[in-house]
């Protein structure tokens, strides 16, 4: 019979009979034995060990996205970027448009797609909701919600701005507490709204994310333009749309039944009206009148607000900053490590782009740009790229190498102290041209003739401290009565001094 250990691999023979054998467990009958009437034991099975199931590539993928996605410190951040005025994040990120800045032409499909989304879901039915939520529309990040504080209320110029907030509130567009908002105040942590509608595309109101803050900008300029001051909500409303229709020479066609619906005008006879108070507030230079009810209206643009209207260039096309990192390898690679380590994942490229130079607010920097650089700094070493995914970008080697020279360089060097032995100084003598030494020199013992002479002649060293006797330790040497000769007597005492 073959029995065997725990773990199945070393086997004992025993002779024992078929019933015990039967009731081993893991034992196995060899032939020759009795039979039993039982079933043969089966041969031990191997421990079963739980697995692992290997998580797909795509899975793991997605989870590292999602990760640095949702990215808390991130988040963080954005919030703490608000400035003074608790401005969003990403209009902040592009800050003020510099002097003698015009919108390029395609803010004028950008303001017409936004204005078609909003009268589609049916968003306001006041130009003052329709206003404030032209302005939420804008602030929009990629996951669908946006910031707000009090005060960006008070930049709308709205009448009644807590009634228009609470009414796109009540009709389910917007998402948010009434009560947040309120106490959102200079220091305090803004409010943070939703568009349920723009959770899942975001992109559904036709300005790209990397153009909505400026997008903002532009409106914000036009409907606080102070021409428009004190004028009610549908004027500037109107204003807007008047200017984002001009063309490049500042003509334009207005359609009465667009302007309606898109100003949430309550007529469609008011549209007329309203041109005619734009010609007299100086923001427009001309209003044909029309010629039958219904048919588009010709309006030319003022020369004060030619540079609300999109394409009208100052002659010179606004060109993408180059940026110029060749020499800032290792500062780029050290801002990723510290970024790597805050954050546990890899910055996007326009960030750490704008951590290191300027980037035009007219002319932004193209995907292009950034992914020539990209992998010019990955070429030279400085940093490691991973299928241009960028939360997967890490410091390169080259940065590696250097860092630990430098912090080899700052690490203090070790002192090696001789180990003291134990057994002490060798005390024996030794023989030099014919004097023999006791390690300290204390005394020096002049050999005229070892062979011959079994009594030493001491001399005294006279650059040391005076000895008179040796001591009768060096007699328990081995050999050191040959040599020194017999040991002294005890002093009378019997004990040495």
């Amino acid at each position: 019979m073959l029995i065997p250990d725990m773990v199945g691999r070393v086997w004992v023979i025993a002779e024992t009979c078929a019933a015990c054998a039967a009731a081993v467990p893991r034992g196995k009958l060899l032939n020759g034995g009795w039979p039993s009437s039982s079933k043969e034991a089966a041969p031990p099975e191997k421990p079963k060990v739980a697995q692992k199931r290997p998580v797909p590539a795509a899975r793991a993928e997605a989870s590292a996205r999602e990760r640095a996605l949702n990215c808390p410190i991130c988040k963080e951040e954005e919030t703490q970027a608000r400035g003074e005025d608790e401005t969003d994040a990403d209009t902040a990120a592009f800050g003020p448009a510099p002097a003698g800045w015009s919108p390029p032409l395609v803010y004028r499909r950008y303001a017409e797609d936004l204005l078609g989304y909003l009268d589609d879901v049916l968003v306001g039915p006041t130009p003052e909701t329709r206003l404030l939520a032209m302005a939420c529309a804008l602030r929009l990040r990629p996951n669908g919600t946006f910031n707000l504080v009090n005060d960006d209320l008070g930049e709308q110029r709205l009448s009644l701005p807590w009634q228009t907030l609470a009414d796109l509130i009540k009709s389910g567009w917007l998402e948010t507490s009434l009560r947040d908002v309120k106490a959102a105040d200079k220091g305090a942590p803004a409010a943070v709204c939703r568009i349920p509608s723009l959770t899942n595309d975001p992109g559904a109101i036709g300005v790209p994310n990397n153009a909505r803050s400026r997008v903002n900008g532009w409106m914000q300029r036009a409907v606080t333009h102070q021409l428009l001051t004190g004028q009610p909500a549908g004027i500037r409303l109107a204003a807007f749309y008047v200017t984002s229709r001009c063309g490049p020479a500042g003509e334009a066609v207005i359609s009465t039944r667009d302007m309606t619906a898109l100003c949430c005008l309550s007529s469609r006879s008011l549209a007329v009206p309203v041109l005619l108070r734009l010609l007299e507030l100086g923001w427009l230079a001309k209003v044909e009148p029309e010629t039958h009810p219904g048919r588009p209206v010709r309006v030319l643009a003022s020369s004060q607000i030619l540079n609300l209207v999109p394409g009208t260039s100052s002659g010179q096309t606004a060109r993408p900053t180059p940026i110029n990192l060749q020499e800032q390898g290792f500062k780029v690679a050290q801002w990723v490590d510290r970024y790597v380590a805050c954050h546990g994942h890899g910055p996007r490229l326009r960030e750490l782009f704008r951590a290191h130079c300027v980037e035009n607010p007219a002319a932004p920097w193209t995907d292009a740009q950034l992914q020539e650089e990209l992998r010019g700094l990955a070429s030279r070493g400085w940093l490691h790229i991973d299928n241009n995914r960028w939360y997967r970008i890490r410091p390169g080697q080259k940065y590696l190498r250097r860092r630990a020279q430098h912090q080899a360089a700052l690490r203090p060097a070790r002192i090696s102290h001789p180990v003291p032995s134990r057994k002490g100084p060798a005390v024996g003598p030794q023989v030099s041209h014919g004097v023999l030494s006791f390690g300290e020199q204390d005394t020096l013992i002049e050999v005229t003739d070892i062979s011959s002479s079994c009594s030493p002649k001491v001399t005294h060293n006279p650059t040391r401290r005076e000895s008179t006797a040796l001591p009768r330790g060096l007699w328990t040497i081995p050999g050191a009565e040959a040599i020194l000769g017999p040991p002294p007597p005890l002093p009378p005492n019997g004990t040495e001094s």
